[in-house]
């Protein structure tokens, strides 16, 4: 009925994680029917846990030397539902019970009591003896409707994703729309759907892996920081994603993680893949652009399949944002509509663009308030980052390690900072960058050092307060010349992402080593609280 788990003395934490139970990958039908149902999602201490079985698992997360229990549901209490088919009678645990309705999930099972039942009936010994009869039920266990009654017990079956479906998606079009169905997903309230994230992978890839580029709008900017938030979910069957947008034509698959999202074991890959046909616009556009570049020329062009629209308009927009989002502010586009004809090619000269991250962007173009990716020779608008002098701009994809309650030096590089250094600011984002972000550590937290800082670096000091949860966030900044009038971030707003915070409790991270072999090697591996018992691997 229980495991007592004790880490040796010579592992240097005595935290561990456990689970226990079997190690199939799907679920499956009973008897002939041999379908997949859905991967099996388990929770597991603050978040989360993805584990792919088909077998009830017991998982827990703590302190070694303590008791784990193996045993399915909640002892003591009889839930009540819709019966699903005839009570099944010799059942020899709860989890047996469990096992049969994660089997008919196909079937509408969502829920199960198991009643223990003693009794000297049919014994012509008189006798007496027990048995086990399961219940499997159609709705949602809810443990506060549940009914407090020895001999029973209730429980669900947990999380469960059946498939990814694309409302609105036909004939290799994108509709823009991504829903995750199953059983037991976060109902719909904001403190669940907020943890949830997607991740869209190029068909039959890992989900520990990129994210593909070719579907944007979920807000992925690196191997597990997705920050889009679903945009609804129902009753616990689906949640979906929208405003979605796919840049590239071909196949792709998608991971959900039920957050936070830290590393590849987090992720799950779901059933289902989307297929995406060539866009009906192309671009061309200068493949040399910097930050130090001013101005330059877009061109659209209408496939023969495209529409043959009146009025055409260019957005561009952040890899991680889709073309449902505004233009970014930084991009000045002049002249409104760059077609009024119904002519196949229309040029937009005179794109300006402002200082800012070097990277990747999505054209857009759009017919009215319709708008799709253009496609071509290549996916997105490049800015890169500027060698020399020229405008200002923060280096892309910066990563850092940082430490809660520690004072730390953030070294933010870039190009002719210089004049920019005194009043640019950075701050932490569980989200997009964009012009008012919600922070979870704001830019008053962090103070810039301005004897470090020169043109190829801003270097700022903080010490982040206790309350901020261990994670990875995205580093927001915005670029302020030290000449510039009034306050330039509250109307242009911190739009750009310049890189990737993880905090930690103990160790800094993002620490790389080379070994020259053969030969013995030291690593120097810095925190606070380290001891001498830690370990490495």
């Amino acid at each position: 009925r229980s495991v007592r788990v004790v880490q040796g003395e010579e592992n240097g934490d005595g935290r561990v994680r456990v689970h226990v139970g079997a190690q199939a990958s799907v679920l499956r039908t009973m008897g002939a029917r041999d379908t997949d149902l859905g991967k099996r999602v388990q929770r597991t201490g603050p978040y989360f846990h993805l584990e792919t079985r088909r077998e009830f698992t017991s998982s827990f997360g703590g302190r070694g030397g303590s008791c784990i229990t193996t045993e399915c549901g909640t002892p003591g209490v009889a839930f009540l539902g819709t019966a699903l088919g005839e009570p099944q009678m010799n059942f020899h645990s709860a989890c047996e019970c469990k096992q049969l309705c994660l089997d008919n999930l196909d079937e509408g099972c969502r829920s199960w009591r198991v009643h223990a039942v003693r009794d000297a009936n049919f014994n012509p010994e008189e006798e007496w003896h027990g048995h086990l009869v399961c219940y499997m039920m159609t709705d949602v266990y809810v443990p506060a409707e549940a009914y407090v009654s020895v001999g029973f017990v209730s429980g669900g079956v947990d999380v469960v994703v059946v498939a990814a479906e694309f409302p609105g998606s036909a004939s290799g079009d994108f509709g823009g729309v991504v829903r995750i169905t199953g059983a037991g997903l976060p109902s719909g309230t904001a403190a669940e759907l907020g943890q949830m994230r997607l991740k869209p992978v190029a068909d039959g890839g890992s989900c520990a892996g990129e994210p593909a580029p070719g579907v944007v709008g979920t807000g992925c900017v690196g191997e597990h920081l997705c920050v889009k938030e679903p945009t609804r979910g129902e009753g616990g069957t689906f949640v979906e994603w929208a405003g979605l947008s796919a840049t590239a034509a071909g196949t792709y698959s998608f991971c959900v993680c039920l957050g936070p999202c830290l590393s590849g074991r987090h992720w799950t890959s779901v059933p289902g893949v989307l297929t995406v046909g060539a866009s009906p616009f192309t671009f061309s556009a200068p493949t040399d652009l910097t930050t130090a570049s001013t101005t330059f020329t877009v061109t659209l062009t209408r496939t023969s399949a495209g529409p043959t629209p009146t009025g055409w308009t260019l957005k561009l927009v952040p890899t991680w944002r889709s073309c449902t989002a505004a233009s970014d502010p930084r991009f000045t586009i002049p002249g409104g509509p760059t077609s009024t004809t119904a002519a196949p090619t229309a040029t937009c000269a005179g794109v300006a663009m402002a200082a800012g991250t070097a990277q990747e962007y999505v054209v857009c173009a759009c017919v009215g308030e319709a708008c799709v990716p253009a496609g071509g020779d290549r996916d997105f608008l490049i800015v890169g980052a500027e060698e020399g002098p020229g405008a200002p701009g923060w280096d892309p994809a910066q990563r850092w390690s940082m430490r809660v309650e520690a004072l730390e030096r953030v070294v933010v590089r870039g190009s002719s900072l210089g004049s920019y250094a005194a009043r640019s600011r950075i701050g932490l984002v569980d989200g997009p960058c964009e012009a008012s972000p919600a922070f979870v550590a704001d830019t008053a937290l962090f103070t810039v050092d301005s004897d470090a800082s020169n043109a190829t670096q801003v270097v700022f000091t903080t010490v982040l307060p206790t309350g901020i949860q261990a994670g990875v966030y995205a580093v927001c900044g915005c670029l302020v010349a030290d000449d510039a009038g009034g306050n330039p971030c509250l109307t242009r707003g911190y739009i750009d992402h310049v890189g990737v915070a993880t905090l930690t409790a103990r160790i800094e991270l993002h620490r790389d080593y080379v070994f020259d072999l053969p030969s013995n090697q030291s690593l120097d591996i810095r925190g606070r609280d380290l001891s001498l018992r830690d370990r490495i691997m």
